[in-house]
């Protein structure tokens, strides 16, 4: 069959063009960076799942997945907590996809890794946008390079969910503050309800969240944080139904325990471990992580390899580590606790230096939020003792700590010569 030339020369033409289309995708710093994080992360997260651990909560999340996918039943709540409550059941229902596919584990940590990978391009991101290519560079490569994301995800835990959230409260609230966009206010609050229903560790942002909101109070479209607060009350309806039919037994008892009261035996008894639905599996509490003595320390193992080799009863390596690691692990939690800190100098320089046309909140919100959910997660610790703080229940605040850590790093190399590609 003769074919014209002009066909041969158009089709030749569509082939170039195709080419050229990667390319063209991945032209400017910023683009290769972000495509060589995406690819450092893929390869992190994705091919070790053959090894992930399979635990007691892990393994009753996939059965309850697969009993959903099925049909069997359908969870209103989640895990259970170490105070007798249970998170809202969203992690359940997100591995129930995977199910729907395949049975096979390594599908529904794949999904989990996946959209951890997100919450580290979304913080890259979110950090380009509003602190530099520097900056972002290093809080994406703290994110990837920490022990506790990749433990997280291969677990397939809440704090595997919080992390990314957390990321879309926090570029909610700099779009909504900073470039007074309206519908990043209804992103951070529809992203806080989402969080709160995969944990309830992330009820300790709220109060931070509230601080937010009263400081730049004209600046809030209350209209669409309205709306984001409807979405958020939406995802937590099937745990809010749920309590309503048990009367909030297990809340009323964390309450009367936070106040010093004590309930009869058998109220707390019933409240701590209550009867399972048909067809779901026997509820299981969360796993014992690594123990703190206090806050500020949790603050640094979370990102830190400080603590790694105790997590989830992991056993000790057979080949002794280098004697410095543990030094330096403590560097490193020591280092992001001084960028947390530094937050708040930097914020008032910019109030200061208001001609330079820098908003504070730029450095306020991120600050707020880090340190309202540790000094919250302070005082849930002491008043609903005996609970003491684990790094899962700072997933909600880990991503601030890298981001603290990355505009450091950048205020530092500021003063080092550099090639113009980073300026």
């Amino acid at each position: 069959v003769h074919v014209p030339k002009r066909t041969w020369a158009s089709a030749s033409r569509s082939v170039r063009e195709l080419a050229a289309r990667p390319a063209a995708l991945l032209a400017g710093t910023e683009r290769k960076v972000l495509a060589l994080l995406a690819l450092l992360a893929l390869a992190a997260r994705w091919s070790v799942l053959d090894l992930a651990r399979v635990d007691a909560p892990l393994l009753r999340s996939l059965l309850a997945g697969a009993a959903l996918a099925r049909g069997e039943a359908f969870p209103l709540v989640g895990a259970r907590t170490g105070l007798g409550l249970h998170h809202p059941p969203w992690l359940t229902y997100l591995l129930a996809l995977p199910a729907l596919v395949s049975r096979d584990p390594r599908l529904a940590l794949g999904l989990v890794a996946g959209l951890n990978i997100a919450g580290l391009l979304g913080l890259f991101v979110t950090t380009r946008r509003y602190y530099g290519l520097r900056a972002a560079c290093g809080a994406a490569i703290l994110w990837l390079v920490n022990p506790w994301t990749g433990l997280h995800a291969q677990q397939a835990s809440p704090a595997a969910l919080l992390a990314p959230l957390a990321v879309v409260v926090l570029y909610g609230l700099l779009r909504g503050s900073v470039d007074r966009g309206p519908w990043g206010w209804a992103l951070a609050t529809a992203g806080l309800g989402a969080m709160v229903a995969v944990s309830l560790w992330a009820l300790a942002v709220v109060p931070a969240f509230l601080i937010v909101l009263i400081v730049y109070h004209r600046r809030v479209a209350w209209a669409h944080a309205l709306f984001g607060a409807c979405i958020g009350l939406l995802l937590l309806s099937p745990w809010l139904y749920e309590g309503n039919l048990s009367r909030y037994t297990a809340v009323r008892q964390a309450v009367q325990n936070a106040l010093g009261a004590e309930m009869p035996a058998d109220d707390a008894t019933a409240a701590a471990a209550p009867e399972p639905l048909e067809g779901e599996p026997a509820p299981m509490a969360e796993p014992e992580t690594l123990r703190a003595p206090g806050v500020l320390d949790v603050v640094r193992h979370a990102h830190s390899g400080d603590g790694i080799g105790r997590a989830h009863g992991a056993p000790a390596p057979e080949v002794p580590g280098w004697p410095g690691a543990a030094r330096l692990d403590a560097l490193g939690g020591w280092l992001v606790v001084a960028g947390l800190t530094a937050l708040w100098p930097l914020a008032l320089s910019t109030w200061g230096h208001w001609r330079a046309r820098r908003d504070p909140a730029i450095h306020l919100v991120p600050a707020v939020l880090a340190w309202g959910g540790v000094a919250a997660l302070a005082i849930a610790a002491r008043a609903l003792a005996p609970l003491e703080p684990r790094t899962d229940h700072l997933a909600a605040v880990q991503p601030v700590g890298f981001l603290a850590l990355g505009i450091v790093m950048d205020r530092l190399t500021r003063v080092v010569a550099r090639p113009t590609v980073w300026r």
